[in-house]
């Protein structure tokens, strides 16, 4: 499990996976720990619109409201969506926490 939190956080850094992490990944038991529909909507579609201010806050409320419990998809999720606003160096930070 601990190879599968560390290719989750790869995202943070910048990453992409290949096709044997993606083959370890898809053979994981799945999270029960995650974020609502509506709260990985909000961090993708605010990413998607180029919203920084609005995807760092949406971020940060799911960081400081599941901490180190959320599943690795939504963190991977909230790390590709900062990577996306530009926010580069926050990503790989709080990858590398």
């Amino acid at each position: 499990m601990q190879v599968a939190k560390l290719l989750s956080l790869w995202t943070g850094l910048g990453y992409s996976y290949g096709p044997a992490a993606r083959a370890l990944l898809a053979e994981l038991p799945i999270d029960t720990d995650r974020l609502a529909p509506a709260e990985r909507l909000q961090i993708a579609a605010s990413a998607d619109a180029g919203a920084v201010a609005e995807t760092a806050l949406r971020v940060l409320i799911a960081q400081q409201r599941y901490g180190d419990g959320l599943s690795r998809a939504d963190t991977a999720l909230y790390l590709r969506a900062l990577r996306q606003i530009g926010a580069t160096d926050i990503a790989a930070d709080m990858a590398l926490e």
